[in-house]
């Protein structure tokens, strides 16, 4: 009489140890799978992630400091920290501009004393701001003795100092004077506003 299939495979063979509930299952599963070997392959995965997650935490202030670096550029307590970090990765850092820190520290406006028709204005201004910034446009405003405006001007940097400067940027604290011949508008002319662009 034949013997049934599940009688063969639960009837032990010379030199082997039955295991109880366990048919066809090799005692330690696969000889090319060891624990040690998932326990690694599990550990090497944690780091991948670990990876993931600081590269992804890197980019995302990263895209927070390209957006915010114009800001970031303006202001006093992080400008010096990101110059430095530009001086060792080459970029550039946003010139800072601030003309509503220039300070006029002196003005006269008077008729010319050499040429008919014409006046001239001379003054001083200061950079007052915590850095250098670029030389800005200056604009000038002639108005009558009611506040009307008569006249308006903007000079560049080449024609307010005569000259081109030395530097592209005034510095913090620098000084600076300029002479300007301006056309007459006829005796209405009473006083001048000067702004920095």
């Amino acid at each position: 009489m034949a013997a049934s299939p599940s009688a063969a495979a639960s009837t032990p063979t010379a030199g082997s140890t039955p295991r109880q509930g366990a048919l066809f299952a090799a005692p330690d599963g696969p000889k090319f799978v060891r624990r040690g070997d998932l326990a690694g392959a599990s550990v090497g995965r944690e780091q991948v992630w670990w990876w993931w997650a600081a590269g992804l935490a890197v980019l995302l202030v990263a895209l927070i400091m390209a957006d915010r670096w114009p800001t970031l550029a303006r202001d006093p307590d992080w400008r010096p920290h990101m110059q430095a970090l530009c001086d060792r990765l080459g970029c550039s850092v946003p010139a800072w501009r601030q003309p509503e820190a220039l300070r006029v520290t002196g003005r006269q406006f008077r008729r010319h004393p050499s040429v008919a028709d014409a006046l001239l204005l001379t003054a001083g201004f200061r950079n007052d701001a915590a850095f250098a910034q670029p030389w800005p446009n200056l604009r000038v405003e002639l108005t009558d003795i009611d506040g009307a405006v008569l006249g308006v001007r903007v000079f560049s940097v080449e024609e307010y100092l005569g000259r081109v400067p030395e530097s592209a940027q005034i510095a913090p604290g620098q000084d600076a004077r300029l002479v300007l011949e301006l056309l007459d508008p006829g005796e209405r002319a009473e006083a001048f506003r000067i702004d920095f662009r």
